[in-house]
């Protein structure tokens, strides 16, 4: 058969499974397709290949492969072909650098590729460079800018109606709302995601695939649906566990090992031994301060987590915002309605002294643990008045930051009082006491950081 013919037909067997997700055997079939094309390396087949293979290797998150390739992919050849090989490789480059947390290195890059392809929206490259930059913004937690540029790339691909731009953007507009919005913008961005789902299932693509399912679950352990978020998490971890997708793997066993917590399973020595072994070959950091928190006390891990730079305790914090901790105590709250102490196992005695609604709000949430209560309930309880969203959602919203504040080790990380899709509840695998007396052994020191200040409608 003719080499040349039998390369393009493999060339484009490893571009269907380059599309669907499976990298690991697009690059088998990448590498046979190569091989025909061997003699003339300095053919636009023979380079395309490379930056094919190297795009595989990005997918899987290998840095230095991914490098290795897309360098050779890059040549000073003349033509539309081999520079229409670099632009991509270039984008492949900057995209990984996000992925990996090199920030500095993706914007570079992103430079490089608007000046050599432009980044007009209208144009396919300007497009994509809008599209990294916007994953580029969510990681650095700049969101109006990505919203601004998500805005900007829905408006071209509803006017192209080019379906599989708008499920793409819709994973990014889901990850703004998951990080910014609340309860309604969360709802809007599970719609986003089930939807983003279905069409990325139905086309086989599996790295999409995860990526929904990873929020879907961040979202449902944030709503206070932990057996959801464990199915689809289980769901992502077979995804990433087939297609080889290391990094996903990884994020998928941490999530898994949160999530079971609350379910009473603790995770085996040699299940985190073996996360570690994988998070240590990887070079993740901020997974490795994500698995410490299983086996270290609370005060040095808090220590191990202000050394990573501050786009990485970001990322830390988030995981622990969306996939709460449980940890193993055997009172994690004490509280004394009669003095207005409250004794938290990392804070310590925390004077609630002139702060009534929140001791309101407090008591009446950890009476009832998992027990959801809604504005309107909050409005009538607390208040004793009838809801009115003008005057109290608001109300409620800074009450509940100001509560969170006082009883929470890691205010990014709600352990007590939790989001519920239409209000607030009492984490119910938390232990709370409300019958101890506090005041007959605590101190009498009011924290000076703490605010005497006390809302009322």
């Amino acid at each position: 058969a003719n080499p040349k013919f039998v390369g393009n037909v493999l060339t484009i067997q490893g571009n269907v499974y380059r599309k669907q997700g499976t990298p690991s055997q697009a690059i088998q079939v990448f590498e046979k397709a190569k091989e025909y094309f061997s003699q003339n390396k300095n053919s636009k087949e023979y380079h395309y290949l490379l930056w094919a293979i190297g795009t595989c290797y990005a997918s899987l998150e290998d840095k230095e492969k991914a490098k290795i390739y897309l360098d050779l992919a890059c040549s000073t050849i003349e033509g539309v072909e081999f520079w229409r090989i670099n632009v991509l490789s270039h984008l492949t480059l900057a995209e990984l650098h996000t992925v990996v947390g090199e920030y500095t290195k993706a914007e570079s890059v992103y430079k490089k590729v608007a000046e050599m392809a432009g980044s007009d929206e209208n144009s396919y490259y300007g497009r994509r460079v809008m599209r990294g930059q916007t994953l580029l913004a969510i990681k650095k937690g700049e969101f109006e800018r990505a919203n601004e540029l998500i805005d900007r790339l829905v408006i071209v691909a509803v006017r192209e109606n080019n379906q599989g731009e708008l499920m793409r953007l819709r994973l990014l507009k889901a990850e703004v709302l998951l990080r910014t919005g609340e309860v309604a913008q969360h709802e809007e961005a599970r719609t986003m995601l089930q939807e983003a789902l279905a069409y990325f299932q139905e086309r086989g693509v599996r790295r999409h695939q995860a990526v929904c399912l990873e929020l879907l679950a961040r979202l449902d352990s944030r709503s206070g649906y932990p057996a959801d978020a464990l199915k689809k998490v289980q769901d992502m971890l077979d995804i990433a566990k087939d297609g080889s997708m290391e990094r996903l793997f990884v994020r998928a066993e941490l999530a898994l090992l949160v999530l079971q917590r609350k379910f009473g399973q603790a995770a085996a020595p040699e299940k985190t031994e073996s996360i570690l072994r994988l998070v240590n070959r990887l070079g993740l950091e901020s997974e490795r301060v994500i698995l410490a928190r299983f086996n270290m006390p609370y005060s040095d891990w808090t220590s191990t987590l202000l050394g990573l730079e501050p786009n990485s305790q970001r990322y830390v914090n988030e995981f622990f915002e969306d996939f709460h901790f449980i940890q193993d105590q055997s009172i994690d709250l004490e509280i004394d309605r009669n003095s207005h102490y409250v004794r938290e196992k990392h804070l310590g005695e925390i004077p609630f002294h002139n702060k009534f609604t929140l001791m309101k709000i407090l008591t009446l949430l950890a009476e009832t643990p998992g027990k959801e209560y809604s504005k309107e309930q909050l409005a009538n309880e607390i208040w004793e008045q009838e809801y009115n969203p003008l005057r109290h959602d608001n109300n409620i919203y800074i009450n509940i930051n100001r509560l969170r504040k006082l009883i929470e080790p890691n205010p990014r990380e709600s352990r007590y009082v939790m989001n519920g899709a239409r209000g607030y509840y009492f984490n119910p695998a938390m232990k709370v006491n409300i019958s101890s007396k506090i005041s007959d052994v605590a101190p009498r020191i009011q924290n000076p950081n703490r605010s005497n200040e006390d809302t009322q409608p």
